[in-house]
């Protein structure tokens, strides 16, 4: 049997050659568990939110995924450059902090990067909102990571032995190096349970409920289990096709709790609905477009008239800015009462909306939250 070269197994390293073998070994044992760590953190979630018609599904692993990548190498090459196993323990152990503040921010920060890329006009808006109840989760998960990492790092320096253990005779890393390595695949469960129990689950819980009480509908297995679920798309049976996606909105408790929310839903046929939903149950669904229709009228009166109908509403599900509301006023005398409104595009719960008047004049609204729903900007269209 060859000279034991790392860790607890032996005291020094032989040669550079060796030396070589060994960081490589620890570099691809490290990439080895970041990525099985991305697969099972943002992969598992992608697929489930994917099957349920969610918009961007595999945004928080392509995010994810070149950050965890970076980190576990590196990783992997600082806990194999000392033959002392307590380094490579202490190492992953600052890496498992990095992974967990990593998954904590993803789904917020990550994703609001990624629809900044895709809808520029949303460029520096807080799309997804990092709250307190967020950060508390994420506090959890890097203390269990931490933890975690200490049992990664020993276990590297045992992977590292196998791998050199198994070698070929040339001297390269062999199958059996490699399978060797491949421990570090089950050592990412353990981490991606506690993430998606804590974050990935609570995130999806509405938007996956939407989905599957949509997909038993249009299935037709419905049974009397559903009961308000199934009531909420009974109106819009004759309109839902099997095509369509779905957009998170943003959570409706006011504590910062994550259990309910409103979920949007855009059909291929151009209807909408926005959807409440508590839990794996869905309370009920409106037609999205009758209520953007609705409020884009409200914003032509005022601009026309300076009468703010919103604010005489029973129940106060609309609110306007402000500088909307000078800038309405300031551009009426471009507006008519003919006039057609179109839902451009929605990234999460921004919606935008342009109206074109038979003035040749249109302009474009900008709408997010719910419960009220507030429009913040209004711009001349192109």
């Amino acid at each position: 049997m060859d000279d034991l070269p790392y860790g607890i197994f032996s005291p020094t390293l032989q040669g550079a050659y060796t030396r070589k073998l060994i960081l490589k070994a620890g570099v691809a044992y490290g990439a080895i568990f970041g990525l099985s760590f991305a697969l099972f953190t943002w992969g598992l979630d992608s697929l489930v939110l994917g099957a349920n018609g969610a918009a961007q599904a595999w945004i928080k692993i392509w995010v994810g995924l070149p950050l965890v990548l970076l980190v576990c190498s590196l990783a992997g090459w600082l806990g194999a450059l000392s033959p002392n196993t307590l380094v490579a323990v202490a190492v992953w152990a600052v890496a498992g902090a990095f992974l967990g503040v990593i998954s904590g921010h993803v789904p917020f920060e990550g994703r609001n990067l990624a629809t900044w890329l895709l809808e520029p006009r949303l460029w520096g808006e807080e799309i997804y909102a990092y709250n307190n109840s967020a950060a508390i989760r994420t506090t959890l998960i890097v203390i269990i990571s931490i933890v975690f990492g200490f049992f990664i790092g020993f276990v590297e320096s045992l992977a590292v032995q196998w791998a050199w253990d198994r070698k070929k005779l040339d001297g390269r890393l062999g199958l059996g190096s490699w399978f060797a390595l491949c421990i570090a695949i089950p050592l990412a469960i353990i981490p991606a349970l506690a993430i998606n129990g804590l974050m990935n689950q609570p995130l999806r819980i509405s938007q996956v409920a939407v989905g599957e009480v949509l997909n038993a509908v249009l299935k037709g297995e419905v049974d009397e289990s559903m009961g308000s679920s199934y009531r909420s798309f009974k109106p819009f049976l004759d309109y839902i096709t099997p095509n369509y996606t779905t957009q998170f909105v943003t959570f409706s408790s006011e504590t910062g709790t994550w259990y309910s929310a409103y979920v949007d839903i855009a059909f291929d046929n151009g209807l909408v609905l926005r959807c409440a939903a508590s839990g794996n149950n869905v309370l009920y669904c409106e037609n999205f477009n009758q209520r953007l229709l609705g409020w884009a009228n409200d914003l032509v009166h005022a601009g026309l008239y300076g009468e703010r109908l919103w604010e005489d509403a029973k129940v106060k599900r609309l609110a306007v800015d402000d500088t909307v509301i000078a800038w309405l006023s300031a551009h009426g005398d471009q507006f008519s009462e003919n006039y057609v409104v179109i839902r451009d595009s929605q990234e999460g719960g921004w919606v935008f909306v342009t109206v074109k008047f038979d003035t040749g004049f249109a302009m474009s609204c900008r709408l997010r939250q719910a419960a009220p729903a507030v429009i913040d900007q209004c711009i001349e269209a192109n």
